[in-house]
């Protein structure tokens, strides 16, 4: 009979394999934004992808500048 669950080191070794993957892919993806440029990465992500990234740019840049302003 096959079950449908993971032994807990089985379980421990595929997340170990998905975050060496997405360590992987993080630094392949940072290499093709200094390689490629910003504009081409961004172009290769979906547009989901893409607005999320700006978006979270945008609010942190947004953050910083009303820290660095709330001193004036």
């Amino acid at each position: 009979m096959k079950t449908d669950y993971l032994v807990p080191e089985e379980d421990e070794e595929k997340e170990a394999q998905e975050e060496a993957h997405k360590h992987f892919v993080s630094l392949e993806f940072s290499h093709l934004v200094l390689t490629e440029g910003p504009t081409v990465a961004l172009g290769l992500l979906s547009n989901e992808a893409r607005t999320e990234l700006s978006q979270s740019i945008i609010n942190n840049y947004h953050k910083r500048l009303v820290e660095a302003n709330s001193g004036l």
